[in-house]
């Protein structure tokens, strides 16, 4: 999750995350893993989760490549009840004071 929130920090609006490699497509390469089908479906399910929790759309998932695309603006991310995980930010936190 913290790969992900660097990610979402860095990224600008609109843009897409590409991943590649486990566990996209964890159906066909598992086995070449050194795991099982449920921990690597388990894995891709969190991943989703977490994107969708940071309001990340699912644009394309073909083959070894899945590719999610960044909101636009924070309207998904105001709207969201405070139980989703990642939280929202405290805005009453300084993020200048040092």
């Amino acid at each position: 999750g913290v790969l992900l929130m660097e990610v979402d920090r860095i990224l600008r609006p609109g843009g897409f995350w590409v991943l590649s490699g486990p566990p996209v497509n964890y159906e066909t390469h598992w086995r070449g893993w050194n795991t099982t089908i449920e921990a690597e479906k388990a894995n891709l399910d969190a991943i989703q989760k977490l994107l969708s929790g940071m309001c990340y759309k699912l644009y394309k998932m073909e083959g070894d490549l899945a590719v999610w695309q960044k909101p636009i603006d924070n309207t998904c991310y105001d709207a969201r009840d405070s139980s989703v995980y990642p939280p929202k930010c405290d805005d009453s936190i300084e993020p200048d004071s040092a």
